[in-house]
């Protein structure tokens, strides 16, 4: 609703009623009347810009446009900027508001501690002597060590503040001078709590074996910010992967191709095999493991393994997309193509007639393949019926006979 300088009153206020800034374009007269700019702050409050300067001084005006938009403190009086009840309501709408208000209530220490204990972010707006102050910075590092960063520099430099700060909240050494972050035990008190920040130590503690063991430990990945020498270091190694096996990645190639290490991290998750070295795709263990834990890793196992099938079976069990990756000679293979369809209904079909053959043993009549299906069924009568049926494979005994000591222990905890 267009309005200008000429328009009337009524106009005016139907206008700012809907859109406080159209306030702009009133008279001045209007810009100073009571309830045409009450009727405005109260719908936007930044109009408080447009009205007069009688009004912008009038503390229930500013108390009603602060508390529709915080943002509106700017435009109040300095008088006003210096109430600690209109900033307070200021704040409570739009905490970054305290930036307008005057030097003496952003220097204020009671009225500081009671906004920081609330929301720490409040101290980068506090007067250098606050962020000066010792227990006004650590109570907003009680929110976040992030806070931390808003201290002045002679605070950042005490050891004893760094040290409490970090105790509070290990994400202040960040923050803390560099001086500090090469101080072994506040160090070790920050990555007890936050491995990552590791990233910020100095270069000799990232070449010391107890810090950076203290930040894998708590952070696998972290090892990305240790020394060479200590990614080449099989104890810190071997806990990064326990604690996150994708820190294989970042240790030295003389560990990639480590047995145990290695290990360690496949069976955390098979994908990180890619980040092994070309030995440890060739061995069997490793590569059994990692493929029953993700399938899909056989692409990364050497060629003659992606064609053993027992390691082939392990994967495509665990996931039958690894069919796409199975060496050449096993992808028509009977056993494979039975693990990859067991949900065939012609293999339920199968599982039912095959009843005289591993009777309780599911596991076999699932990874049928539905190419035996005729000479089976053909002969299903005769004696031999089982020799038209493709031998079992050691991995598939192995597992019967587990399942059948499970069962038994099972029946004889029934009985």
């Amino acid at each position: 609703m267009g309005i200008d300088k000429y328009s009337s009153k009524d106009e005016v206020m139907a206008a700012v009623s809907k859109y406080g800034w159209t306030l702009q374009d009133a008279s001045e007269s209007l810009r100073n009347d009571r309830g045409v700019v009450l009727a405005a702050v109260s719908r936007n409050g930044w109009a408080l810009m447009y009205a007069s300067d009688e009004l912008r001084s009038d503390r229930d005006f500013v108390l009603a446009a602060v508390s529709q938009n915080g943002d509106a403190l700017k435009y109040a009086c300095e008088e006003l900027k210096n109430d600690r009840d209109v900033v307070l309501t200021a704040i409570g709408v739009y905490g970054m508001a305290l930036q307008f208000a005057s030097d003496e209530v952003r220097s204020d220490r009671d009225f500081m501690l009671m906004v920081v204990g609330q929301d720490g972010d409040m101290l980068r707006y506090a007067s250098e002597q606050m962020k000066n102050d010792r227990e006004v910075v650590l109570t907003a590092v009680v929110n976040s060590g992030e806070f931390f960063s808003y201290a002045s520099r002679k605070l950042k430099r005490n050891r004893a503040v760094v040290l409490e700060a970090v105790s509070i909240d290990g994400r202040a050494f960040r923050y803390a001078n560099y001086r500090l972050r090469g101080d072994k035990e506040i160090a070790l008190r920050s990555l007890s709590t936050d491995g990552s920040l590791l990233k910020y130590a100095s270069e000799s503690l990232r070449n010391d074996s107890d810090v950076v063991l203290m930040a894998v430990t708590q952070c696998g990945w972290a090892l990305v910010y240790a020394s060479e020498q200590l990614r080449a270091d099989r104890g810190v190694v071997l806990a990064a992967v326990s604690q996150n096996c994708d820190a294989l990645k970042f240790a030295s190639d003389d560990m990639k191709n480590d047995h145990d290490v290695v290990l360690a991290a496949v069976a955390k998750h098979g994908y990180v095999l890619e980040y092994t070295s070309v030995p440890m795709r060739s061995d069997r263990e490793v590569v059994l493991t990692a493929v029953k834990r993700y399938g899909e890793t056989i692409k990364n196992a050497s060629m003659e393994l992606r064609n053993d099938r027992e390691v082939a079976l392990a994967a495509v069990l665990q996931n039958s997309d690894a069919m796409w990756y199975v060496g050449a000679s096993l992808r028509h293979d009977v056993w494979i193509q039975g693990f990859r369809k067991r949900d065939n209904t012609n293999l339920i079909r199968l599982a039912n007639m095959a009843r005289r053959y591993y009777t309780l043993d599911k596991y076999y009549k699932e990874s049928l393949s539905p190419n035996n299906i005729n000479e089976f069924v053909n002969h299903i009568d005769s004696d031999d019926c089982d020799s038209y049926l493709p031998p079992v494979p050691p991995f598939l005994e192995r597992v019967w006979e587990k399942k059948k000591i499970e069962q038994n222990e099972t029946n004889t905890k029934l009985k």
